[in-house]
């Protein structure tokens, strides 16, 4: 199979997908990054394993090079920064967004009009997830 490197330079961000159908895989599968052995995770499960410290070691993980230019030269990665990563982590987690998702498009389903087919444009799509997203928040649907 060919290096998932490869497909990253030739087709940027559709490269993941091109290599799991490639591989017929499905959304966890096992890769080819740089010739060496590579996880490629998309799964619940699979991102939770890959973001829990207690199972997956980062320390040495990604060279320099590459850490300065994905996180920057002196990035932070302390118990704060890991506090507020558990903090993201957990108010986004699929139980406390579907729900409001799906209120969101209830809400804002678009309204059969005579002669015309149902279809809702980008930006009422666009208000109506913003809207669930303060809802959602507690930001309010002001």
């Amino acid at each position: 199979m060919t290096d998932l490197a490869w497909r990253l330079l030739r087709h940027g961000y559709s490269a993941v997908a091109r290599d799991r159908a490639g591989r017929g895989a499905s959304d966890d599968y096992p890769s080819r990054l740089l010739g060496r052995r590579a996880l490629v995770v998309r799964s619940h499960d699979g991102v939770r394993t890959f973001y829990d410290e207690a199972i997956v070691r980062r320390k040495g993980a990604v060279p320099p090079p590459l850490a300065w230019l994905l996180f920057g030269r002196g990035a932070v990665h302390d118990a704060e920064h890991r506090a507020r990563k558990r903090l993201l982590f957990d108010l986004t987690a699929p139980s406390g967004l579907i729900p409001a998702i799906d209120a969101a498009d209830v809400t804002c389903a678009p309204r059969p009009r005579a002669g015309r087919p149902r279809a809702r444009s980008i930006s009422t799509t666009s208000w109506c997830r913003c809207t669930a997203a303060r809802q959602w928040s507690g930001a309010g649907s002001g």
